[in-house]
C-alpha cells in the first residue's frame, strides 16, 4: 500500500513538473481578420486598420488573420474551418471580435470597447501554454483551469500563428509583411480536443500535450501559439476564452544545430577564393557570417541579414585576409554558433 501511495505521489509530481505553466485568470478577446492575398480591398483600409489593431492591442488580445480562400497564397485548412464557424463569413475583408462581425470602418472603436469590457469580466476558464521548439519540432504543453463552474461540452484549440509573413498582397506589392497569419493547428484539428462534457467543478484542471513538425517556410522566430476554449452548442463552437504565448527554443540548445543547418566550405585551403554553402531548413530573422583570426578578432564580414530556408552560397575574398595561417568561419544566429576552420596560404 505504501509503495502504491509513493508511486502515486511521484506520478503527481511528474505531472506537476510537466504541466507547471501558470494559467492566467483573465478574459481576452479574439480579433480575427478574414483576408486573401488576391483581394484589393484587403490591402487597402482594412490593411491599415489591422496594422493599428496589432500595434495597439498586441498583448491585450489574441489576434489572427485567416485566409479561407483556396486561391490565397496564405490559405490553410484551419482558416476554412475557423471562418466557417463565424456567422456570415462570406467574402473579404471581414473583421470579427470573438464571433461578432464588424466592418472595416467600425472595427477599431468596437475593438477598444470589447477589450475594455473583457478586462472587467471574470473568466470562466483559461489556458496556460508552454510552447518550445527542439529538433525542428514544436511541442506545446497546455493546462486548462476552470475558475467558475462549467456545464456543457468544452473544447480546446491550439492554433499556430506566424507574424510577419512575407507574401504578395493586392494593393501592397509582392513583399508585403502579413500580420499574424493562421498557419496550422495541433491536437488533431482547428477545434482541437474535447476538454470535458458535463458539469465541471471550480478549480478543475485538464492537461494536454501535442507536437508538430515545423514547415520549412515558417519563420520559427515569429511563431505564436493561441489557445482558445470553446463551448460546443448545437454544432457551433461558441467562444469562451483565449490566451496566446510566443514560441521559444529549448534552453541551452544550439538553434543552428537543432534546426539542422548545414555548413560546407570548399576548398578549406584558401588560395584565392572559397565558396561557403549553407543549407537552412527554416527561416532565420538574422544570421551573421564572418571570418575570425586565431586571436578571436573579426577580420571579414561575409554576410549579415535575414536568411530564408533553402541553399545559400557566399564567397571569401583572400585579398582581404592580410596574413596566411589559420582562420575560422563562423555562422551565428541569436547567440548560437557553428564554425569551420580555414587554412589561408
Amino acid at each position: 500500500m505504501k509503495k502504491n501511495c509513493l508511486l502515486l505521489v511521484i506520478g503527481l509530481l511528474l505531472q506537476m513538473t510537466s504541466f507547471g505553466q501558470e494559467v492566467p485568470q483573465e478574459q481576452k478577446v479574439v480579433i480575427t481578420k478574414i483576408a486573401a492575398t488576391w483581394c484589393p480591398p484587403c490591402g487597402g483600409t482594412a490593411w491599415d486598420n489591422f496594422d493599428i489593431i496589432n500595434d495597439t492591442y498586441a498583448g491585450k488580445a489574441v489576434i489572427l488573420t485567416a485566409h479561407p480562400s483556396r486561391s490565397s497564397q496564405l490559405h490553410s485548412p484551419e482558416a476554412i474551418d475557423f471562418s466557417a464557424n463565424l456567422p456570415q463569413a462570406f467574402g473579404q475583408p471581414l473583421f470579427y471580435l470573438n464571433r461578432s462581425k464588424y466592418t472595416t470602418n467600425n472595427i477599431i472603436p468596437n475593438t477598444e470597447t470589447a477589450i475594455s469590457e473583457a478586462v472587467t469580466t471574470s473568466p470562466m476558464a483559461n489556458t496556460g501554454i508552454l510552447a518550445t521548439i527542439k529538433d525542428n519540432t514544436l511541442t506545446v504543453d497546455a493546462k486548462v483551469k476552470f475558475f467558475q463552474e462549467g456545464d456543457g461540452e468544452y473544447y480546446l484549440s491550439l492554433l499556430i500563428i506566424e507574424d510577419g509573413v512575407i507574401e504578395q498582397q493586392a494593393n501592397r506589392g509582392s513583399t508585403a509583411s502579413h500580420k499574424r497569419v493562421l498557419r496550422s493547428s495541433l491536437m488533431g484539428g482547428t477545434f482541437g480536443q474535447e476538454i470535458a462534457n458535463g458539469v465541471i467543478a471550480v478549480d478543475t484542471e485538464f492537461n494536454f500535450s501535442d507536437s508538430k513538425e515545423l514547415a520549412a517556410d515558417w519563420n520559427t522566430e515569429n511563431l505564436e501559439v493561441a489557445a482558445i476554449i470553446w463551448q460546443k452548442i448545437d454544432g457551433v463552437y461558441e467562444f469562451v476564452n483565449a490566451h496566446v504565448e510566443n514560441v521559444s527554443f529549448s534552453t541551452g540548445l544550439n538553434i543552428l544545430e537543432t534546426t539542422g543547418v548545414q555548413l560546407s566550405v570548399m576548398p578549406t585551403i584558401l588560395k584565392e577564393t572559397t565558396t561557403i554553402s549553407i543549407a537552412a531548413p527554416i527561416t532565420f530573422n538574422k544570421v551573421n557570417i564572418a571570418v575570425f583570426n586565431t586571436a578571436g578578432q573579426q577580420v571579414q564580414t561575409v554576410f549579415s541579414g535575414p536568411l530564408n530556408n533553402g541553399l545559400h552560397t557566399f564567397s571569401i575574398d583572400r585579398s582581404k585576409l592580410v596574413t596566411s595561417g589559420i582562420y575560422f568561419l563562423q555562422v551565428e544566429s541569436k547567440g548560437s554558433v557553428i564554425s569551420q576552420k580555414l587554412v589561408v596560404e
